[in-house]
């Protein structure tokens, strides 16, 4: 089963002050079940998060 979810772009303020104009914001999230590699669980793909690489433009001040 395929699943969507978007993601908005961060507010304003929550910026750093000196990120500039077309400076590129890189990070990662994650989503899914936890597994415990004790438990057994950990050979089991579908039952790990699945972690997506993601990265944000900052646009011109207005």
């Amino acid at each position: 089963k395929k699943e969507a979810f978007y993601l908005g772009p961060p507010a304003k303020d929550k910026l750093l002050k000196f990120s500039s104009q077309g400076s590129v914001l890189l990070g990662a999230i994650s989503y899914g079940k936890l597994s415990y590699v004790d438990k057994g669980e950990g050979k089991n793909p579908l039952k790990n998060p699945v972690s997506y690489q993601i990265s944000y433009i900052v646009p011109p001040n207005k």
